[in-house]
């Protein structure tokens, strides 16, 4: 399934190259994600500083710090998929 999305007009960068790592399929560490959460919040202060709202970004943000505060800080970004399954799975 996700080799047919990455061919189609749903294909995308951030699809290709992260979920490949959140299914399983590939392994290694590209971006921790404590290092990911950092930059989003920089990128948050930077838009806040300038009088934009980046709401995405602020729950982005909160998600990711989530994911670190839920032991997956030094796992890939990537992670943060897995954060939400337990999550889900939970019933959270």
């Amino acid at each position: 399934m996700l080799a047919l999305i990455n061919e189609s007009s749903g294909a995308s960068w951030m699809l290709g190259h992260r979920m490949p790592r959140a299914l399983g399929m590939e392994s290694g560490i590209t971006a921790q994600t404590h290092v990911l959460t950092k930059d989003v919040k920089l990128a948050n202060l930077m838009a806040q500083e300038r009088g934009l709202s980046l709401p995405m970004g602020e729950v982005a943000a909160r998600q990711m710090q989530a994911s670190c505060d839920h032991g997956w800080r030094d796992a890939d970004d990537s992670s943060v998929f897995h954060w939400y399954r337990e999550l889900f799975q939970k019933g959270n």
